[in-house]
């Protein structure tokens, strides 16, 4: 029940710091390495901040065959897709970079990511091949602030999925209790 107790009091923490932008992606974005040519966000994040990263849309690479924000990860390498800006990643995939951090897959989401710096998107084509890309990508950007709990506090590493996220929440709330119960004991001198 301590643990619920914590976590429903982390809730509160964190719906006080959160903070939904949303932004259009054009298809012709990341024609240059970054952050040339990427479309920057308007997002700063601090190595605190959660982000959650959910798109819509439709993107095509060659003006006939369309994709949403997951990409399109049947079309094959022999038709030109050999060079990519994130490679595996589908082509017209809605990608990221968050600072100086790698660029990673966002699709349609949602995404949960953290990291250092400007949020930056673009489209995963051919390098500088997004030139002749139509369509675009509505992004929606949810920016949670995650303030230290509590007299202690720790950077930790955000899951890329939300199931762990619970279970980091639970085990930090189990070592805040922890650091406040225990107390050294002592004997008395009679």
């Amino acid at each position: 029940m301590l643990v619920g107790v914590f976590a429903s009091a982390f809730d509160l923490q964190r719906a006080r710091c959160e903070s939904v932008i949303t932004i259009m992606v054009p298809g012709t974005a990341g024609q240059n390495p970054p952050p040339d040519s990427w479309v920057d966000s308007g997002v700063s994040l601090s190595s605190w901040d959660i982000v959650t990263i959910t798109a819509t849309g439709s993107v095509s690479w060659d003006g006939l065959n369309w994709a949403g924000p997951d990409g399109d990860p049947s079309w094959p390498p022999e038709y030109g897709f050999d060079n990519p800006v994130l490679p595996g990643a589908p082509v017209a995939a809605l990608i990221a970079k968050i600072g100086g951090g790698p660029i990673f897959l966002v699709g349609s989401g949602p995404t949960i990511a953290n990291g250092e710096g400007q949020l930056i998107f673009a489209v995963n084509d051919q390098t500088g091949a997004q030139y002749n890309n139509v369509g675009s990508f509505t992004v929606t950007i949810i920016v949670r602030a995650l303030a230290p709990v509590g007299g202690y506090s720790f950077q930790m590493q955000v899951p890329t999925k939300t199931e762990p996220l619970l279970l980091y929440i639970a085990l930090t709330g189990a070592l805040a209790v922890v650091f406040t119960k225990v107390r050294p004991k002592t004997k008395r001198k009679r």
